[in-house]
């Protein structure tokens, strides 16, 4: 079966930023899962951010993997990651198919910016110009708008 979805996963400074958009499949959960723990610090405290603000949506088997990849973060040296998600239905499917809300170390928010002071008001240090994926958000915009 083929892979759906579409990220980009970079480290910026203690941040491990993972921009993703379109709609996954458990193969496109798992190619990710495997990409990010290759590109998690090893030998500090690090946290996430996670802008899906193109994220069309997830098959249920892949949201209930969620739940291993989240403990396996935490077990791994990540203290805290905040989601970009766009909208609230999109935030209703992560708390209730992959336990988003049962994590006090997630925090849900509408903006680049709201993520931004979020992780730096914890001690991991990030600034909207630092976002590396601003590109490649750019043209997950522009596909979605085209399949609209």
């Amino acid at each position: 079966m083929n892979i759906h979805g579409q990220w980009q996963i970079d480290l910026v400074g203690d941040v491990l930023v993972r921009t993703f958009g379109g709609s996954f499949n458990q193969q496109g959960t798992e190619a990710i899962f495997a990409e990010l723990q290759t590109k998690a610090p090893k030998d500090r405290p690090w946290a996430g951010l996670a802008h899906g603000a193109m994220w069309e949506m997830s098959t249920q088997d892949s949201l209930q993997s969620y739940n291993s990849m989240s403990d396996w973060v935490f077990a791994n040296g990540c203290v805290c990651v905040a989601f970009i998600l766009p909208s609230k239905l999109h935030l209703d499917v992560m708390r209730r198919q992959a336990g988003l809300t049962e994590n006090h170390r997630y925090q849900s928010c509408v903006s680049l910016e709201q993520a931004c002071t979020w992780l730096s008001q914890r001690g991991f240090a990030i600034t909207p110009d630092q976002y590396p994926h601003l590109a490649f958000l750019n043209q997950l915009e522009q596909r979605q708008h085209q399949c609209a």
